[in-house]
């Protein structure tokens, strides 16, 4: 890659991820064992064995994985073994992944001219910017164009710190947390991609606390401990005034579980846990087996579990597990209760990885129209991406003042529509988040899951499904330093990405696109506005044309639907290139889509004169024979020369009988006959305005 970047490029440390049978000698270094502290810059996998045939087919050899949009740094490069990339496709796939581009910068050494095509994903993507301008805009390159130096190294491939922080933070009440962001710990967690925790501590030792103890340091040994536990199941029970109440509910212990797995009810009090009994039964139908010996050992650190359940054994997996909660009542309501399951995987290399991350570099974020948040959250297995799962991502806050900001989720998906989803089926689910307007901090709890209805399944070639599952992630944190605050509404519709323009053989155009929402991808747009220019680059840039309004028309779906809208066609032999931009009911305008290119040659006969238009290359031009056409309705140019030559026939018989009679009458009475053709309706006048008309 340096050889191949002209050596004007200097890549520092970089970590390179290979399969588990490569050993030292293979690659003629040493080996260490992988840190799960930090993502691996460059992966190498086996492309036979997960993405032949599969949605990543088309990136045999290697592809980056970037979540965010141009100009945007990668998460890391995966490179396919035994198809590894030339020298130059390695060095493409590093200025996309180091500069967000969607096409490559160098082809044979020589600048590529793939991403300037106005239906190209980086024309939509850089609304209109090469390869080459993203690159040249880069912080990188700003010392270089302003002091002319010919070369400029880059220390390292992507700012990541070899060290991972993981803060937990103690404090006596919420009340005094003011602007809990200015602690360098979290900003520190969050810029090295690790967690940081907020723990509420008080005099008397309570459930919550070692509750919120307990999920920091799950969240912690999952990133540091190869194969640790994760939590598959949690229940919240709130507090009761009632005798006795019955709590029920199941789980399944999946086949990426099903090691060390321990069923835990948490509750507030040390020296009462108002719990009268608990048990759970398995599935093993018609005698299945109920297990409720408590382990109250543990009362002390505020839980109950059960003794002796087999829950890791070979027959239970995949199994379904239900459970019964017999609570008693409190007067002074501090019965509440949290059941919990957790389990490690069967091995390390069966195991779902789930990780968050945002659009904003920084932990302190400013909240603007032009700077919203958007979530992702990477769902993998073994390092093959996960798709169709069901991901919520849970939000709660508290304020400067300490006030509790009420839950709120969102859901993400994979759909790849673009704005803010670039890729579909690569495991990356987004979302923009447009529910948050109080300054303070927030935590995310993410509910990844699968069911048999509408089981997730791997981006492999068998697509393999993955039966039930559930991963309850916590961890991810931010603070909102400042939003923007105007009108009620002040976010705009989403930006429309995959826009399709298809020609009709009714001379009319088609337009197919996702449906964005209100505000960004959630809620429905008031109306929708479609352009069209003859130079592409006159939406992006502007020079001597400007776009043309084409149409105005209401939006009928809500984000995510599939929307469609119809125009006739009103010029021929030209180049046309189309856009469309979403509004809402408050004027606030997306920005525009990609570009959708028609082009359609004049038709044969105009559509004017009532006759049909030119046919498909396929059929045979209008008028013409086909005996292989089975005709389904009448042809109007065969139809009115049969008409044409029917009139001569009867006309020429009528002249003929003419003729007959005028000679038969001037033989007769020539005087009666001069009289007869001044007035007589059936005269040569007649005649001639007939041919006239049907000539």
């Amino acid at each position: 890659m340096f050889t191949e970047l002209g050596q004007t490029i200097f890549i520092g440390d970089i970590s390179i991820q290979v399969p588990e049978h490569w050993d030292s000698q293979l690659c003629a270094n040493n080996i260490q064992p992988v840190s799960h502290l930090q993502e691996a810059d460059i992966e190498v996998i086996q492309y036979n064995k997960r993405y032949h045939g599969s949605e990543h087919a088309q990136y045999s050899g290697g592809y980056t994985v970037q979540q965010q949009g141009c100009g945007q740094p990668g998460q890391k490069m995966i490179l396919t073994w035994p198809n590894l990339p030339d020298n130059n496709t390695l060095a493409n796939l590093f200025f996309k992944l180091r500069y967000g581009l969607f096409a490559d910068l160098k082809q044979n050494g020589h600048p590529a001219h793939t991403g300037s095509h106005p239906t190209s994903k980086q024309f939509a993507h850089c609304m209109g910017r090469t390869p080459s301008e993203v690159v040249g805009s880069h912080s990188d390159f700003q010392f270089l164009a302003e002091s002319g130096m010919a070369e400029q190294d880059l220390i390292n491939l992507v700012n990541k710190h070899r060290l991972s922080i993981f803060p937990i933070l103690l404090t006596q009440s919420l009340s005094p947390m003011q602007a809990p962001s200015n602690n360098p710990l979290e900003r520190l967690a969050y810029l090295t991609r690790s967690s940081s925790f907020l723990v509420e501590a008080s005099k008397e030792p309570t459930a919550s606390i070692y509750m919120d103890l307990v999920n920091a340091f799950r969240v912690i040994l999952n990133r540091v401990v190869p194969g640790s536990k994760h939590l598959i199941h949690e229940k919240r029970l709130d507090p009761s005034l009632q005798e006795v109440t019955l709590a029920e509910d199941s789980f399944v212990m999946d086949r990426y579980s099903g090691k060390s797995t321990q069923f835990t009810v948490f509750f507030p009090r040390t020296t009462e846990s108002f719990i009268k009994a608990v048990s759970v039964q398995d599935s093993n139908l018609p005698h299945p087996n109920t297990y409720s010996t408590v382990m109250d050992t543990t009362q002390a650190f505020h839980y109950y579990s059960l003794y002796n359940v087999p829950f890791d054994a070979e027959g239970n997996i995949g199994a379904l597990w239900s459970y019964k909660l017999e609570r008693l009542s409190s007067g002074i309501m501090d019965n509440s209760h949290v059941v919990q399951v957790e389990s490690a995987p069967k091995s390390a290399d069966n195991a779902i990885s789930i990780s968050m991350s945002s659009n904003h570099p920084q932990f302190e974020w400013i909240v603007t129209p032009e700077s919203p948040i958007i979530l992702y959250t990477s769902v993998t297995l073994s390092g093959v991406p996960v798709v169709n799962a069901n991901v919520r991502a849970d939000i709660t806050g508290i304020t400067r003042s300490g006030m509790r900001i009420p839950q709120s989720y969102v859901i993400l998906v994979d759909s790849g529509t673009g704005d803010p989803d670039i890729r579909q089926h690569d495991g990356i689910y987004s979302k923009f988040v447009t529910n948050i307007h109080e300054i303070g901090r927030y935590q995310v709890t993410l509910h990844v899951s699968s069911d048999k209805k509408n089981p997730a399944r791997l981006a492999t070639s068998d697509g393999k499904t993955m039966g039930d599952f559930t991963r309850i992630v916590r961890g991810f944190s931010f603070h909102v330093a400042s939003i923007q605050r105007g009108s009620n509404d002040s976010y705009p519709p989403a930006r429309i990405m995959d826009l399709t323009a298809r020609v009709t053989d009714n001379q009319q155009i088609v337009f197919r696109w996702t449906a964005p929402g209100d505000d960004f991808d959630e809620g429905r747009p008031s109306s929708y506005h479609i352009l069209y220019s003859e130079d592409p680059f006159s939406f992006y840039r502007a020079g001597s044309s400007s776009p043309r309004l084409v149409e105005r028309f209401t939006g009928t779906l809500y984000a995510g639907g599939l929307e469609s809208h119809t125009i006739n066609i009103v010029e021929y032999d030209r180049n046309l290139y189309y856009t469309i931009l979403a509004v809402d009911d408050q004027g606030n305008t997306g920005a525009l889509s990609n570009i959708a290119h028609v082009f359609v040659p004049q038709p044969l006969i105009s559509r004017e004169t009532g006759l049909m238009p030119q046919r498909s290359n396929n059929q045979l031009r209008e008028g013409l024979f086909n005996p292989f056409e089975v005709i389904k309705e009448p042809n109007e140019i065969i139809l009115y020369v049969v008409m044409a030559i029917v009139a001569i026939v009867v006309i020429t018989f009528l002249l003929v009988m003419l003729i007959m009679l005028v000679s038969h009458k001037l033989t007769r009475h020539p005087a009666q006959l001069n009289h007869s053709l001044a007035s007589s309706p059936g005269s040569n006048l007649d005649i001639r305005d007939y041919f006239l008309k049907y000539s």
